[in-house]
Formats: C-alpha cells, structure tokens, sequence
C-alpha cells in the first residue's frame, strides 16, 4: 500500500470547532497515516473581504486536496457553507466522506446525500474510509 502523505480537506462549522479539532487530532494520532491539512481553521481564516472571494479560495485550497471530509452533524447555521462546498468538492471530482459525530444519531441530509461513504468518529473508520475511496 502506498505510504504518501494524503492532502485532506475537512468541512466544519466554525460555530463546533471543537469537533474540527478533535478529528485533527484523531488522525495526527493515527499511526502510519500522513496527512497535509488544507482545511481552514477559525484560528487560521483565509484573507477574503467578500463571499465570492471567499468562495474562490475556498475553491482553491479544496482544489489541491485529494479527499474532502465533512463533520456530518445537523448544523442549521452551516447549512448553507455546506452545500457549496460539497458542491465545490463534487465540481472537482473529490471523494467525499462523512463523518458521523460521536454520539449522533442524525446526520445532516444534504451530507448522507452527497457522500461517497459514511464512517463513525474513530481514526481506523475515517483512515480505511479515506483509503478506499483512493484505491
């Protein structure tokens, strides 16, 4: 199995960045799993004054990944962020992988439509998940 380091986008809402957090710090965790994070973070916002210059570099930090995670809880506020950037990710071809929040039971609709796999919240579920959407 090759060994390269996976370039990972991870959608989230900034409103439960703890979430975020928690699953970076799952898979840096994760032996013998290497992985560049092109997310952005709330304490690493991308320099954009409007939307649709936010949307662009959105565009362009997904554009240089090769999976897009999503965080799939039920996030009313995120709704919308959520629909373009699985968009983006379906406009450039990116598997996409949802992960179920540990101890949710639901998860958001347009996620469970759009997604090419759903794995609970453990590093071996999200790794195997990411390496066979490679394969």
């Amino acid at each position: 199995m090759c060994m390269r380091k996976i370039r990972l986008f991870i959608s989230h809402a900034w409103d439960y960045n703890k979430q975020y957090y928690n699953l970076v710090r799952l898979l840096e965790e994760r032996p013998y799993f290497d992985f560049y994070n092109h997310s952005v973070p709330k304490h690493d916002p991308l320099d954009a004054r409007t939307v649709k210059e936010l949307e662009e570099r959105l565009r362009n930090q997904m554009g240089n990944c090769h999976v897009v995670l999503v965080i799939a809880g039920v996030y009313p506020t995120y709704r919308d962020w959520i629909k373009k950037e699985i968009t983006m990710a379906k406009g450039y071809g990116k598997p996409i992988i949802g992960v179920r929040p540990r101890g949710q039971v639901r998860i958001s609709q347009i996620v469970q439509d759009n997604a090419d796999k759903i794995v609970g919240w453990t590093a071996d579920s999200v790794v195997s998940a990411i390496r066979e959407v490679l394969s």
